[in-house]
């Protein structure tokens, strides 16, 4: 059987996020174990209906995903970046919702 182990000693890890890094930044500083992890995902969806024909299609989802960084990772102000668009965001929500 092949190794299946994937090796990040040269491995990018670039974030995309809209409206605070829509061009992306790549992370630098993240730990050498657990360097990211995601939970396990439903990605398709199939059925067959009483005909018997078969129906599959790709199901959408948001990934949670945990990123570990190092102590003296440089990328901690990404980070905090994107916790404080977090919460300009849920700000923004909860005025818009009580208008």
């Amino acid at each position: 059987m092949a190794d299946e182990t994937i090796t990040s000693a040269n491995s990018v890890f670039t974030l995309i996020i809209p409206g605070v890094y829509p061009n992306g930044v790549q992370l630098q500083g993240y730990s050498a174990e657990s360097a990211w992890q995601s939970d396990a995902q439903e990605q398709t969806e199939s059925m067959i209906g009483v005909d018997g024909q078969k129906a599959s299609g790709w199901v959408p989802a948001i990934i949670a995903q945990t990123i570990s960084l190092l102590a003296n990772s440089t990328s901690r102000a990404v980070i905090n970046a994107l916790a404080r668009a977090r919460v300009v965001q849920i700000t923004v929500d909860q005025v818009d919702r009580s208008v």
